[in-house]
């Protein structure tokens, strides 16, 4: 729910700078404060405001829950979770005391999605003594139990990228490069809806660099399963069409089995089309969601998990955390971890337990490891 304020910020004029103050899963630190007794448990905060109840935040111990789940899936990837219905009202007037507080440092406060407030920075540094004691104030205006952080640019996006980047209590300046900064950054961060962002990564968009560098006419990079075709403004009436031929997808299915016949009279009868199928889509091991199908069903074998890690070898830090990795003949050196979750499914005829750890590597790529719980070893996990 956006907060619009007198002042706020519409545009980027040039040589504009923009605060971006932001304070992560807001809902599940202001629900710490209220219920302490709860802190360490896997607690999962859900709307129900809809036709199926979502999973909007997470206490850190049900790190295998991410928002926008539906409250099945999280429940399936967590032992023992619980469930606490969202306050949106409680959380909307907690996050209005913040841009209050925020316009005591700038006239210029603008609020976006719950927990981000983006804050015009010129003409004020000579007051503060400077943009850095401009942003410190910034962020000790807001209190240190939500654990805020800023990022700055003359643009709002990327000052959220370097917000989300940064640390706790810290401030992160995007460098003068600013599409190098942005380039490595996972599409994840597009203020965009969770459905579009996975469509993204069907289609190998994996980075904002990915996307940057696509031109109109670019193939995607991963295999399409479906498209969607809109038309409009064509003519001067209009209408609704009731169908299209109903035999187009039965035409597709035929020309493709012909292709597959003509590409098997060259393989010598092995599999060469195939399609993805959803098996448990709400698993929390990537291998477990898909199998990787022959088209022409009547051979034997050709089926095949997809994602399926790898063994990889790591060196730890003191906690136990990934502190490099060996890829290919090179160690890299682990830079920072940007994300980590867990699930323990002992229930199951085969049990599994893995705690995950998506890390950025020195050289500023990511990459996905995880422990398995019960062999004790290191497995990279590819999308």
């Amino acid at each position: 729910m956006a907060a619009e304020h007198p002042g706020s910020i519409r545009c980027r004029d040039s040589g504009m700078t923009i605060a971006c103050l932001l304070v992560t899963h807001l809902r599940a630190k202001l629900e710490m404060q209220r219920q302490p007794h709860l802190r360490d448990r896997a607690v999962l905060i859900v709307d129900r405001s809809g036709s199926r109840p979502l999973v909007v935040d997470h206490f850190p111990a049900a790190s295998g829950a991410t928002a926008g789940m539906t409250l099945e899936q999280a429940l399936s990837r967590q032992t023992g979770g619980v469930v606490l219905e969202a306050d949106e009202a409680a959380y909307r007037r907690a996050f209005h005391r913040i841009l209050v507080s925020l316009q005591g440092v700038s006239d210029r406060v603008e609020g976006a999605e719950l927990g981000t407030a983006y804050v015009g920075l010129d003409g004020l540094e000579a007051l503060y003594g400077g943009e850095a004691r401009l942003v410190t104030t910034l962020l000790n205006a807001v209190s240190q139990t939500l654990a805020p952080r800023a990022g700055v640019e003359g643009t709002k996006f990327a000052a959220y990228v370097a917000a989300r980047c940064g640390q706790p209590m810290g401030a992160a300046k995007v460098p003068t490069d600013v599409a190098g900064f942005l380039a490595p950054r996972p599409v994840d961060l597009l203020p965009i809806p969770a459905r579009l962002r996975a469509e993204m990564h069907r289609f190998g968009l994996l980075t904002l660099g990915d996307v940057a560098a696509m031109e109109e006419a670019d193939h995607p990079q991963s295999p399409v399963e479906e498209a969607t075709l809109a038309l409009s403004n064509l003519t001067g009436e209009s209408g609704t069409q009731l169908s299209l031929p109903s035999d187009l997808r039965g035409d597709r299915e035929r020309r493709l089995a012909e292709a597959e016949r003509q590409l098997q009279a060259r393989t010598g009868g092995k599999p060469a089309l195939y399609r993805v199928v959803p098996v448990a889509p709400w698993h929390p091991a990537p291998e477990m969601r898909a199998m990787q199908v022959p088209l022409d069903t009547s051979g034997a074998g050709g089926m095949k998990a997809l994602s399926l890690p790898s063994p990889v070898a790591v060196r730890e830090g003191p906690e136990g955390e990934p502190a490099a990795v060996r890829l290919g003949n090179r160690w890299q050196r682990i830079a920072r971890i940007e994300d980590r979750w867990c699930f323990d499914l002992w229930w199951m005829p085969q049990p599994l337990g893995r705690t995950y750890y998506r890390v950025a590597r020195e050289d500023g790529g990511e990459v996905t490891l995880f422990r398995d719980q019960r062999e004790n070893r290191w497995f990279r996990q590819d999308p």
